[in-house]
């Protein structure tokens, strides 16, 4: 035992395993010694180690909580992931470099390979994915809420990259990720060549078939959920900033008290300034790779239109700045009654609810063109697995409820409601808004 315990790193472990699973720890187990947990080697003490962990989560969650799951899946999935990719590269790994594993992992648990190397998890994937709408939201979840923040097994050095808590610990999780990593090769492996044998006996058939129905090459399907993920994050982002910029206005329009107007502004507040969805670069490159794979989407069998989907996800970040602006003249006016009245705050509430309720009417034809049809057809897929991921889909859509309410029976063009956005616009900057916008800029 002292020769196991020579290092801080591995006493340490041994004493947070044992409080952790309120056992004694001892070589070998004796008989007559009651609760007694046999160590005899590194390899078991680091096993006991991460199974306290996991039991330390267990007790201080409630029962059957999605948290727990989300727990087991950073610490024995995610985690020697990204501990195998240290390994490869050798150092430290910036937020950038992890993402793509990290969104390797989101897509796996939408498929049916996982709960065969962690049939464990049968039944618990919508937990794991815990609401996430994109892999990149369930990065935030997964490294910086459980594994850096919570669970301190990952740590930051000084220049923000990240690496596992000890050389003794990322040794222990690659061994862990060779071994499922070998199952999810068995499996994946197997799948292909089930896939090939299919094609070569049916080649011939098959390839006059597409001809004849005239169907088009499907798009890749990891990267059409990546395309589709941020098409959906984008309409997710954009519904959480009208909601609760509409609950501000309704606020100041219903002469609520001043904690539920600071409430409301607070919530607004953060909407703007953490919209959410992801980068232009980033929706570009799964653009770029998609139209590379196939012709269609997998779902829908449709071709996905480029100037709407590069417009939708750029959505979020133009309206964070544009309402930004609305929001500081906004909260000036209403602490100020001389700007409120020049402003003529109650005509402005009005017309800048017209304005976002046409915001909300141009985002519902987006996501009606964009994400609709794939959805759809996912609802009445005859595979079970994509009618799941409808499901999960359709969990994170509810939480928008005012944006759906506003995209509903929109009968017009896309156009049409941008061109009653337009008029909209002016009607407002009429109301006083573009001197007050001028008059914050010469402040600044």
């Amino acid at each position: 035992m002292a020769e196991l315990l020579r290092t801080p790193m591995m006493l340490s472990m041994y004493i947070q395993a044992a409080l952790g699973q309120e056992k004694q720890l001892g070589i070998q187990a004796a008989p007559g010694q009651g609760k007694q947990l046999a160590i005899q080697s590194q390899e078991q003490l680091l096993d006991s180690y991460f199974a306290a962990i996991l039991a330390k989560e267990r007790r201080e969650l409630p029962e059957a909580a999605s948290e727990y799951w989300q727990a087991e899946a950073a610490l024995f999935y995610v985690l020697p992931e990204i501990a195998r990719l240290m390994e490869r590269k050798g150092c430290a790994l910036s937020d950038q470099e992890m993402l793509p594993i990290v969104e390797k992992c989101y897509r796996r648990i939408k498929k049916r390979t996982l709960v065969r190397v962690f049939p464990q998890w049968i039944g618990h994937s919508a937990d794991i994915r815990s609401g996430a709408e994109s892999g990149e939201a369930w990065y935030g979840i997964i490294i910086h809420r459980i594994l850096w923040r919570r669970l301190g097994l990952l740590v930051q050095d000084a220049q923000g990259n990240y690496r596992t808590a000890h050389p003794l610990m990322e040794e222990y999780l690659v061994r862990l990720q060779k071994l499922f990593g070998r199952k999810f090769a068995y499996y994946e492996q197997g799948r292909l060549l089930l896939l090939a044998l299919a094609c070569t006996l049916c080649i011939g058939a098959a390839s006059q078939a597409f001809i004849q129905a005239g169907k088009k090459e499907p798009y890749e399907e990891s990267i059409s959920e990546n395309v589709l993920d941020a098409a959906f994050a984008a309409y997710i982002a954009c519904g959480r900033q009208y909601g609760y910029f509409v609950e501000l206005l309704e606020c100041i329009h219903e002469g609520a008290d001043s904690n539920d107007y600071e409430r409301a502004l607070r919530s607004c507040q953060e909407a703007l300034e953490s919209p959410g969805g992801v980068s232009a670069s980033q929706a570009s490159g799964y653009l770029e790779a998609l139209y590379q794979s196939g012709e269609v989407m997998p779902w829908s069998e449709e071709p996905l239109e480029r100037e709407s989907y590069e417009s939708l996800v750029a959505l979020p970040k133009e309206r964070a700045e544009e309402y930004g602006n609305y929001l500081q003249v906004l909260r000036e006016a209403k602490e100020d009654q001389g700007a409120w009245e020049f402003l003529d705050g109650a005509e402005f509430v009005e017309k800048l609810r017209a304005l976002l309720d046409l915001d909300a009417m141009v985002l519902g034809k987006y996501y009606s063109q964009l994400v609709l049809p794939e959805l759809q057809a996912m609802e009445q897929s005859g595979s079970e697995e994509e009618r799941q991921l409808y499901g999960i889909y359709m969990k994170t859509y509810a939480t928008v409820k005012q944006q759906n309410e506003q995209a509903e029976n929109l009968n017009e063009s896309i156009d049409v409601y941008q061109g009653y956005r337009r008029q909209a616009l002016r009607e407002l900057q009429s109301n006083g808004i573009s001197s007050s916008l001028r008059k914050r800029e010469e402040k600044e």
